[in-house]
This record gives C-alpha cells, structure tokens and sequence, in this order.
C-alpha cells in the first residue's frame, strides 16, 4: 500500500460495551472488529478516513474534509494513520488527543509504544493518537500554491476537527479534549560517543558544539559556557557536557521557557521531571534517561507487557497513566497530587517521575544553564 492510501485513516479502539461491533456517525455507519487487552474486551475500528487521500494535485495541499459514504465502512485494516483507543461509558469521557513526534521526519502511531488501550480501559478516557503527513510529503515546500508547505501541521488540525466532529458517537467528550504530545528530539547524534576513544577530545567535542550553535550571535561564548573548565583528557565529562549542551539547547531549556510563558497568559503550567531509567533501555548509561523514554509508561507498555519491565516499573506505568488521565479529566493534578505547585519564572518547581521518588519536588531542571541560554531564545 503506498503512502498517499494511510495517510488519512483512523483507528478506533474503546472498552467493549454489548457485543455490537458498529457504529453510526454523520459520514456513514462503521463497522469494527473485537479484541481484548489484559483480558477486556476491546472494540476496534481501523482504517477509518477523517479526510479526502492526498493524491494527484492534493498531493502537498491542504487536506480536505472526507465526503460520507454509502453502506457501511468495513473497518478492519490494520495499516492505519491515526490512531485512537477508546472506552464507552455514560456520561461522555474525556479526550487526551496525542501528537507523535519524529522531527517531522518520521514516526506513526502504528508503533507498539502508542497501543492506547491500556490507558483507555483504565482511566475512562478517550486516547486519540493522530498520524499526518511527514517528511517531504508533509513540509516540502516550493513558495508556491501547488506546495503550500507544512501542510502536516495542517493534518493535525484536520484530525483534531473530525475528533471534535465525530467523536461522541464513540464515547468522547468532544467539549473536554486535551492536545497533548511528545517532542520530536533523538539521542541518535550522540551515537558517535557511544564508546570511549582518544581522537573524541575536546577539540572534537568543541567541533560539534561549533555546528550545534552556528546560528548564535557568538557561538565561541556558548562553547566556552559548557566545555571552558573541562580538561582536554576528561573523556566522560566532555561527552556528558556535550549531550547536555545539545539536550538544553534542542529540548529542556525550550521546554521550561514555554511553561514560563504559558504561565505569564494565567494558565496553569505543571512540569515533570523523568529520573528513572527504563530497565529496557538499549541506550548506553552515561546518556542517562534518554528522550522518549516516559512515552511507554504513559500509554501501559509496562502493563500490558509486563515481561519486558520488573514491578516497580508496572507500578510506574499505573501511577504516569491515572496522572495524564487526571489532567484530560481536571486540567490539574487535583487531589492526587495536591502539592505539585504551578510552575512560573516565580515558581520553577518541578516534580520527579521515578519508581522510587516518585511525587518529589525539585527545582529547575538546568536552571543556570537555561538562564545563560536566555538571551538567544529571547526569553
């Protein structure tokens, strides 16, 4: 199957309710197929569109809405684009609509680690996870008419409008629906410190943070800043400095300024801090807990294949999960985490995600580095 064929498809999965496997919606009538998860039952609906397929002249158009359709829509494809876990009840639930990252590059919800059903059956709520276009199908542009540019963006916008449009009749909530995703950063770039070796020195490190600042007004200041005190010989502290100047720079510190700054427009701002590595992890142990690795216990991985975790780690996934699930039902921790304070340029307190601390406070994270980083992000 080509790409242009997955582009604009949904999967639909919700906690079985009777044994009724379709559903009627204002497009048409969709007929899914059972499953189970841990033992529940699981409704899914797969492969159904949410816009027209971008082919010929729509190519690297905006994507246009999907026209209804006659019968009923055999929903049991398993090569989909968007993905959503759903579990019925009365009253309606809340939606947690999840956007994957992947540089733009890369990335579908058909990876294992995106199996919302877990999360649904547990915490009653609506999990949607959306595919759009990527790479030069999604962001290639031209200046043009016919390559607008950035048209994936536009695909995120379009699923969020059938969600909003369609999705009571699968059991959502479609006036509480919460954005939520995961940056599109990847530890692959430090693959080449992976093992110790003597021509990897200073001289190298200060190469690579040379391109990684190349658009600063004075990258020899932000250079000196991570590498100046560090001695040429000091392998595993130049390597260290070095995926932490990149981590500030790609992931943390913009990560902070925009909690700051949703903060400053009277908006309730929360920031988590991952301590624990995965026992799972194929990254090597100086890198720490590499980016992406909280994904899995937000959606159950650890749950639902429990042989790949120890306990503690399944006792993490529950806690993570009934956590995002409080937020797309609250908007707040609420009275699970009642001293988990706001977080502001007044107020830079975070809370650890760990199997063994997990609710305690910190402050931060980076914070001196991030305040030196200020000047170049204009915050």
């Amino acid at each position: 199957m080509t790409f242009a064929t997955l582009t604009y498809l949904i999967t639909v999965l919700w906690h079985a309710i009777g044994t009724s496997t379709t559903v009627e919606t204002p497009l048409g009538k969709i007929e899914g197929v059972m499953s189970k998860v841990n033992g529940a039952p699981i409704k899914m609906f797969l492969g159904v569109p949410f816009a027209k397929l971008p082919v010929g002249s729509r190519r690297f158009l905006k994507p246009e809405s999907v026209e209804a359709w006659i019968g009923t829509l055999k929903a049991n494809k398993t090569s989909s684009c968007m993905h959503a876990a759903y579990r019925i009840a009365i009253p309606m639930l809340p939606v947690l609509f999840w956007i994957h990252g992947g540089g733009y590059t890369l990335g579908s919800n058909r990876m294992d680690v995106y199996d919302g059903r877990v999360l649904a059956q547990r915490e009653d709520v609506v999990v949607v996870i959306t595919n759009y276009r990527v790479g030069l199908f999604g962001f290639l542009t031209s200046n043009t008419s016919d390559v607008l540019g950035n048209v994936g963006l536009y695909d995120v916008v379009m699923a969020l409008r059938w969600v909003k449009d369609n999705i009571e009749y699968f059991g959502g909530d479609k006036d509480r629906i919460t954005i939520s995703g995961e940056s599109d950063g990847h530890p692959d770039e430090f693959g080449f410190f992976g093992q110790k070796n003597p021509k990897i020195n200073k001289t190298h490190a200060t190469s690579l943070l040379q391109s990684t600042f190349s658009n600063y007004t004075d990258p020899q200041k932000y250079i000196d800043f991570y590498l100046k005190d560090i001695p040429d010989d000091d392998y595993d502290l130049i390597r260290r400095q070095v995926y932490t100047a990149i981590g500030d720079t790609t992931l943390l510190c913009p990560t902070l300024y925009f909690a700051e700054s949703y903060a400053e427009r009277n908006r309730d701002a929360y920031f988590y801090f991952l301590t624990h590595r995965p026992s799972n992890t194929p990254w090597a142990k100086w890198m720490g807990v590499a980016h992406f690795e909280d994904v899995q216990f937000v959606f159950g991985r650890p749950v639902r294949v429990p042989k790949d975790y120890n306990r503690k780690e399944i006792r993490l996934s529950s806690q993570v999960m009934k956590l995002w699930a409080n937020f797309a039902k609250n908007g707040h921790p609420g009275v699970l985490y009642p001293k988990w304070p706001k977080y502001s340029k007044e107020n830079h307190t975070y809370m650890t995600i760990d199997v063994d601390h997990f609710g305690r406070l910190g402050t931060g994270p980076h914070m001196e580095n991030c305040d030196f980083l200020r000047s170049y992000f204009g915050f």
